[in-house]
Formats: C-alpha cells, sequence, structure tokens
C-alpha cells in the first residue's frame, strides 16, 4: 500500500486528496446514474475528502471481498465524520470474463445499501464490449453537472517480454457542485504504464491541454488516478513537477 496526501488551497478551501494505492479489484462498463446531491457538509466542513484506487483489472478472484473492504474503509471514515466525498477508480473491468456487469456500479450499490450514497461516472477505456472491459470511473457524493472524456494519444507499451500492445488511455472529468461554494472539476487518469517517459510526456501534454481547455482559471481542478510515475528516476521528475506545478 502506498498513502499519500496532497492539499489545494483555493479560496480558503482546502481539497485533500488522498492516495491509496491498493491491489484491490472492481469490475465494470456503463455510463452513469445520479440522484440528489449529499454533500451539503462539504462547504462547513471545508474540504474535500478523495480517495484513488487502480483496481488492478487482473485481480478478479475475490472481487465482491475487495468491493465490501472499500466499502468497508468508505463506511468507517464516514462514521469518523470524514466521508469521502469522491472515488477516483482506475482498472475498472465489467463482461461476462469478469464476471459482472459493472465493478464500479456494483461497489455503488453496496455503498447505497450502508445508507452511503454516490452520483457515478464510468467510461470504458479498453476491451470488447459484452466481453471483457476496462475503464475509469468517478464516484461523487455532490451533485455532477457536466462530464466528459478524452482518448489520450496511442504508445507502445510493453507489458510482456517479447509483447508490444497499443492501449487506449483515457482521461475522465466531472464537474461537481458543491452547495454554498460552487463548482470544481475533479478528472481521474490512467497514464501508460509500460512505456518510457517520452510516451507518458506525450499523454500528460494533451492531459494538461484538455483540463485548461475544460477549467482554465475558471474553476478550480482536482486531478487524480494512477499516473505510473517513479519519482526515484530522473526523466520521470519533469513528468511529476508538470502534474503538479
Amino acid at each position: 500500500m502506498c498513502l499519500s496526501v496532497l492539499k489545494y488551497l483555493k479560496k480558503n478551501f482546502v481539497l485533500e486528496i488522498v492516495w491509496l494505492c491498493i491491489s484491490f479489484i472492481l469490475i465494470t462498463p456503463l455510463q452513469s446514474f445520479c440522484h440528489e446531491s449529499q454533500c451539503s457538509d462539504v462547504s462547513e466542513r471545508g474540504y474535500l475528502n478523495v480517495l484513488t484506487i487502480n483496481m488492478l483489472f487482473s485481480e478478479i478472484k475475490d472481487r465482491y471481498k475487495r468491493l465490501n473492504a472499500i466499502a468497508d474503509f468508505v463506511e468507517d471514515e464516514k462514521q469518523t465524520g470524514e466521508p469521502i466525498d469522491i472515488i477516483l477508480l482506475q482498472e475498472v473491468v465489467g463482461g461476462p470474463l469478469s464476471g459482472t456487469i459493472n465493478s464500479s456500479l456494483d461497489l455503488k450499490r453496496i455503498l447505497a445499501k450502508r445508507g452511503i450514497l454516490y452520483n457515478l461516472y464510468y467510461v470504458q477505456a479498453n476491451g470488447i464490449p459484452g466481453v471483457f472491459t476496462v475503464g475509469n470511473t468517478i464516484l461523487s457524493r455532490c451533485k455532477i453537472s457536466f462530464k466528459k472524456a478524452k482518448v489520450l494519444p496511442f504508445v507502445l507499451e510493453k507489458p510482456f517480454e517479447r509483447l508490444w500492445v497499443l492501449f487506449k488511455r483515457k482521461v475522465i472529468m466531472c464537474r461537481i457542485d458543491i452547495p454554498s461554494f460552487g463548482e470544481i472539476d475533479v478528472y481521474d487518469v490512467h497514464l501508460c504504464s509500460f512505456c518510457n517517459s517520452e510516451a507518458r510526456l506525450m499523454q500528460i501534454q494533451v492531459l494538461l491541454g484538455f483540463i485548461d481547455d475544460l477549467s482554465g482559471d475558471t474553476f478550480p481542478v482536482i486531478l487524480g488516478g494512477d499516473f505510473n510515475l517513479d519519482i526515484n528516476f530522473d526523466d520521470e521528475i519533469p513528468l511529476y513537477e508538470l502534474i503538479t506545478e
């Protein structure tokens, strides 16, 4: 497990992003489901709690056990007075080969049974519809007023010793409405994994352009997901700085 915290200050409003990189899995493909805003407490609290998880598409054996472990964590945080307002998911799977229609929808339903309600936006990135798919999901306690997705540049990745593959990667965004505060843009991205720094830079440049086009200087931004960056390597540090500056 790797855990880190990023704080973003905007108009005396603190947005806390809690990174949680766990080998949890979930499964999914579909669109979005909405209900009334459930985050009227956020403005009074003064910050957002954001959880991001790469669920590892290959880890589907104990799917419901893993989903319930996530739900347990979310429920525990709610009971301590620190509800998770936004959940960013990567490598969300679905289709018969995964054993579910949509694992992020499964998580949404598990949480709903515990009285914890979220709006959901899912976008497929890879796979064959009706067989096996992988994508990104944003779950938000706050109302989603706008959503959009963008395909990142295709780059060659080498997940196996002698096999190069073109994986489709995407960034998705939701504009959420926080009562008594206003709108904030939330982005969930999964950058290439088995690629070099030059290829990842291409994707980051498109990602940042997408954010600039949609949010500009008008909306505060939360950017989370799986960047696949390792700042122990010198050539990765400039990429990290591009994202965090």
